[in-house]
């Protein structure tokens, strides 16, 4: 269903031109999508954001901590890697290999700190070469740690970045994951609507 929305939104011309930033990866199947929707309708660079960390996986909910106690974000970050090689078509770029997509392996907040830094944004890693970003995002997919204050980080740091749209409704999509209850569940609606509603009116 994630994956027909999100082609959906580029089918319909929703998404401007701009950077394509994910907000939690893990193994990257959505961030491969992303990747080849932002080649075929020509939209921008995709980046990654990911600290591939165990210690970033506790969400304050006994079961799903429970089950991310048995992953390895260090196993999923490898896979990240071999998922996405395949689809790398390298650019030679003043003897520079660079690339449509990219990764920052840090939490959210300082991966925020990083894109978000005035001039030239690139970012290099020895896995895609170098991919340059132009500093407003064209479609944000979060889906990072589900825990309620992540969450809520998440949203407060990076849609401010989003480029102002009528449709800036369809282009934020926040994965709203896993809550310990309903009531949760509610409140991280109203505050992610609430977001919204400062990003139309500025």
């Amino acid at each position: 269903a994630k994956i027909a929305t999100l082609y959906q939104e580029f089918l319909n011309e929703r998404v401007p031109h701009g950077d394509v930033v994910e907000i939690g990866t893990w193994w990257g199947k959505s961030a491969l999508v992303l990747l080849l929707l932002a080649r075929q309708f020509g939209i921008g660079n995709v980046l990654c954001v990911d600290p591939w960390k165990d210690e970033e996986l506790v969400q304050g909910v006994p079961d799903v901590d429970a089950a991310s106690a048995a992953l390895s974000a260090e196993e999923a970050f490898e896979v990240f890697k071999m998922n996405l090689l395949p689809y790398i078509v390298p650019r030679t770029a003043i003897h520079l290999t660079t690339s449509d997509i990219n990764y920052l392996r840090f939490t959210s907040a300082d991966a925020n700190k990083i894109y978000k830094v005035k001039g030239e944004c690139v970012i290099s890693s020895d896995t895609f070469g170098r991919t340059e970003f132009v500093h407003k995002i064209a479609l944000l997919h979060i889906d990072g740690n589900h825990a309620y204050e992540k969450v809520t980080q998440d949203v407060a740091l990076w849609t401010p970045l989003v480029r102002r749209s009528t449709e800036i409704g369809d282009l934020l999509r926040a994965q709203r994951g896993i809550f310990a209850s309903r009531r949760l569940h509610g409140s991280f609606g109203r505050y992610a609507l609430g977001q919204l509603d400062k990003m139309r009116r500025k």
